[in-house]
């Protein structure tokens, strides 16, 4: 029995959570590559070399991911499979100040466990603060961009009026059409009294 299990071309698990195989079943619908063309955020990917369950598998389909410009690859040279999710304790020392009762400050030692982080959290953060510095440095051009166009577009409607008023008032009817929009009210009924007048004058 211990060396049938050892020698299994397939996962036991695996056919007692719906897969019949066993095997290839199992791992075609586990992998990650049939959805990376359809990405369209950034991505990122992290595999080590001494994954010994998925690295070699990933690197015939790594043009899959090349392919598609919102996926990033980052390689590591160790952390196995999911490995490097923790990491070692930072090279600091590891002892905290603390406050004496008397007065003034005393170190203790600190338990290393504390200090344990991830470093896939630590690179996801780092790549999500340079994708954010990027579209906002995008925003920022195309803000530009538009203030560049619309600036050209007011000064293109500027140039075309003062064509056009120029043309305008070497034509007699439309300088007659503007004489008579500037006069006010008042002016015209002041200038229709003294034609009026005028004409009683003269019979």
């Amino acid at each position: 029995v211990l060396f049938r299990s050892r020698n299994e071309t397939y996962y036991p698990y695996a056919t007692r959570i719906g897969y019949k195989d066993g095997g290839e079943e199992y791992w075609n619908d586990a992998s990650s590559y049939h959805h990376v063309p359809h990405i369209t955020v950034p991505f990122l990917k992290i595999t080590a070399q001494d994954d010994f369950l998925v690295y070699h598998s990933s690197l015939s389909r790594l043009s899959r991911s090349l392919e598609n410009p919102n996926v990033m690859v980052v390689k590591t040279k160790c952390g196995g499979h999911l490995g490097w999710q923790e990491s070692p304790p930072p090279c600091r020392s590891n002892k905290k100040q603390t406050k004496k009762e008397g007065g003034g400050r005393e170190e203790k030692d600190e338990d290393e466990g504390s200090f344990v982080a991830s470093w896939s959290d630590a690179a996801t953060t780092d790549f999500i603060d340079a994708v954010i510095r990027v579209r906002e440095m995008q925003w920022k051009d195309e803000l530009m961009k538009k203030k560049a166009n619309m600036e050209k577009d007011e000064e293109a409607k500027k140039e075309t009026k003062t064509e056009l008023i120029p043309s305008a008032l070497n034509d007699d009817t439309h300088a007659e059409v503007l004489d008579d929009n500037k006069d006010s009210l008042h002016k015209r009924f002041k200038k229709a009294v003294v034609e009026a007048a005028t004409v009683d004058a003269s019979k």
